[in-house]
């Protein structure tokens, strides 16, 4: 996307699109605060962090930006990476779609 900004004579930071501003109910972070895992064997964390919503994966951690009342978006270099919580029917996050992929949310281990 940068080259393709680069040429038409914008910012290199120019993401693709704008989002609306959002805000999420204050009950979100305990619907969503949780670890993540793939098949695959990727693992990501939704964390509160000084009170923003965050991911952490293994190329860092990123504050997310909501951009519906079940989706956000984070950015990594020059890239929005969108993800979209998906919930059951007690309203907490089963799982994390991204991209076409669905990410279950990890079982809770036995103490």
């Amino acid at each position: 996307l940068a080259l393709i900004n680069l040429a038409l004579g914008l910012p290199i930071e120019q993401m693709r699109v704008d989002y609306p501003e959002f805000t999420w109910p204050e009950d979100m972070a305990e619907r969503i605060v949780g670890e993540y895992k793939s098949g695959e064997g990727a693992t990501y964390h939704i964390e509160q962090v000084d009170g923003d919503l965050s991911i952490r994966s293994a190329v860092g951690t990123f504050k997310l930006q909501p951009t519906g009342p079940d989706s956000a978006i984070w950015r990594f270099k020059l890239n929005e990476m969108e993800l979209r919580f998906l919930f059951d029917d007690s309203g907490k996050a089963w799982a994390i779609g991204s991209g076409g992929r669905v990410i279950p949310r990890a079982k809770a281990k036995a103490e």
